[in-house]
């Protein structure tokens, strides 16, 4: 699935099943995605600012260059994730 350079600006995605999708240079400020599936997405470069990520899975994901001012990763999991800037 690619949601790449899309506006998700407040979108709603609780526990949503979203596994390898991309989002590189998506807007997902203040976007909802605790407890969702993000394993192996590509968040890179995308505005993830005020983002709600608590407790999601994003094992394996890119977040090399994104931006995750007042984002929420607690207990979110990042193995292997890639947070390179």
């Amino acid at each position: 699935r690619s949601f790449a350079y899309l506006d998700l600006t407040n979108a709603i995605l609780t526990g949503a099943v979203l596994t390898g999708a991309d989002f590189r240079e998506a807007t997902l400020t203040r976007c909802d995605l605790r407890g969702a599936d993000l394993e192996r997405c590509n968040f890179s470069h995308a505005n993830l600012k005020g983002a709600k990520i608590k407790g999601a899975n994003m094992v394996g994901a890119n977040l090399s260059h994104a931006y995750l001012q007042g984002a929420d990763l607690r207990e979110a999991k990042l193995t292997n994730a890639n947070l390179q800037n």
